[in-house]
């Protein structure tokens, strides 16, 4: 009886360490997330591209692909004045590439246009990480939504 309290005391606890481990968000990878909300939400487009490799790729859900800079500085135009919460749930980062995912809501007006899950592999480079893909997911249907 007491080999099985022990044994299940240890799954919970390796459990709970397992888990604890994949919601950690690395700090780099954290911060990435911090400064694009802030930027965005400042209406600082420039800075949100600064955050992108140049040759970054972002794939939005039900569109083309956006290629570069300029593509990226042109789709982040077509939201300004909205605002997004942006919370990042996880993530891994190695010593040239990582990857981190977590969920976004998009305001306007005061009124939720859209929310979902992203996903981004981010990259070292020259300047530190930057994010090199970028895809997301809405969680509303496609004809309700204000996709980015």
């Amino acid at each position: 009886m007491r080999i099985r309290a022990a044994v299940s005391l240890l799954f919970g606890l390796t459990l709970a360490w397992t888990t604890s481990l994949a919601a950690q968000t690395p700090e780099p990878l954290e911060k990435i997330a911090e400064d694009w909300e802030a930027a965005f939400n400042a209406g600082e487009i420039m800075k949100v591209v600064g955050l992108y490799t140049t040759d970054a790729r972002r794939a939005p859900p039900e569109a083309d692909l956006i290629r570069g800079h300029d593509e990226i500085m042109a789709n982040l135009e077509l939201f300004a004045g909205s605002q997004i919460k942006i919370a990042a749930a996880g993530g891994m980062l190695g010593d040239e590439a990582g990857v981190t995912w977590g969920t976004f809501e998009i305001w306007q007006g005061g009124q939720l246009v859209d929310e979902g899950r992203w996903m981004n592999a981010v990259k070292m480079t020259e300047g530190g990480w930057k994010i090199h893909r970028d895809i997301w997911n809405s969680s509303i249907p496609e004809e309700e939504a204000g996709c980015m």
